[in-house]
């Protein structure tokens, strides 16, 4: 039987539900510094230039639906109100080698009167939660555990209770202010559409979005990465290429370097190797992804395997061939050297 890093290729479907048996973090209240400053520093950013919260109070804005909390809905709600970010959902072994980090480009709207998924949390519970865990153990219980849409549909990558990071290199919901029929029904940010592009820059290249994920990746001796669509492969590679790492084809050996781009925000649409590898079909076979390598040691640090956003997994059913894809890396990576 072919094996993954955290077990066998079983069937996705007998993981499904696998939120309803993780052991996350959040559950036994452990200490995490990442998750804390995301709770507490995240609403200042909204105090700063390009994204205060009076700048997102209007019909067509675009920005973090955390800022866009509107008195309307919630008549018990403070003016200026901003919701924190969201904190990264952690396995309790997520710093466990075999563990895996699922990263994505940004989140979904979630809060209770805006959108229509139906997975959502209301806005007092999100208010009024006291830490990043009494909040993330409402997150997990309303909107993670039996979302079909995009969590459920993640548990094959995990495939494992407790040796897991899931986060999005923009730690909000991304949403253009919208008003239908006297009522808000914000749309999701898409980076198809150029107008779009410069504003998820800004929140998923900000200094702080960059400093908690650079301390994720690096807090933690896991070495494997899946990237949840182009998006966030992009910018897991511009964020390994600013930190001064080696980003090389594990099939070619060839160094990545940015292509020049039309305009600057475009990589947020765009495929990290260019419009003529864009297809993840070239990446299954050969099994390829992304080796990222330490040059103070030479070594490989880690693995970047790009795989389809959940929204499109009609593309890879299952994850299917991206599991395999993912099994071909663990198979590399168990010969490098131990970090």
């Amino acid at each position: 039987m072919e094996l993954l890093w955290n077990g066998p290729l079983r069937p996705w479907t007998t993981m499904w539900n696998l939120w309803k048996k993780a052991r996350l973090a959040c559950m036994t209240q452990t200490p995490d510094a990442v998750n804390q400053d995301i709770w507490a520093f995240s609403p200042a950013i909204h105090r700063q230039a390009s994204f205060r919260e009076e700048l997102l109070a209007h019909a067509g804005s675009i920005g973090a639906r955390q800022a866009m909390l509107d008195p309307a809905i919630h008549p018990t709600l403070r003016a200026g109100s901003v919701a924190p970010w969201v904190p990264d959902l952690l396995g309790e072994e997520w710093t466990h080698p075999n563990a895996i980090f699922v990263v994505g480009s940004a989140l979904a709207g979630f809060i209770e009167g805006y959108s229509s998924r139906d997975h959502v949390m209301s806005s007092d519970a999100y208010l009024t939660a006291q830490d990043w865990t009494a909040f993330q153990r409402v997150f997990l219980r309303d909107v993670v555990a039996g979302d079909g849409d995009h969590y459920e549909k993640l548990c094959p990558l995990i495939n494992h209770r407790s040796r897991f990071a899931v986060f999005d290199i923009a730690r909000c919901s991304l949403v253009v202010r919208a008003t239908v029929n006297g009522r808000r029904k914000d749309e999701n940010v898409d980076t198809r559409m150029p107008g779009h592009r410069a504003v998820f820059a800004r929140y998923a290249e900000h200094p702080k979005s960059r400093e908690w994920t650079t301390a994720r990746l690096v807090g933690s001796r896991a070495r494997m990465i899946i990237a949840l669509g182009f998006t966030a492969e992009y910018g897991l590679v511009r964020l390994f290429d600013d930190m001064g790492m080696r980003v090389r084809d594990s099939v070619t050996r060839s160094l990545w370097r940015e292509r020049r781009l039309r305009n600057p925000d475009n990589w947020t649409y765009s495929y990290p190797g260019g419009s003529r590898d864009r297809s993840l079909r070239k990446r299954y076979d050969p099994p390829a992804w992304w080796e990222i390598e330490d040059p103070a040691t030479g070594n490989s640090r880690w693995a970047l395997v790009p795989v389809v956003h959940p929204s499109a997994w009609g593309g890879d059913p299952g994850y299917r061939r991206s599991r395999k894809l993912i099994a071909a890396a663990r198979r590399q990576v168990r010969r490098w050297p131990t970090t």
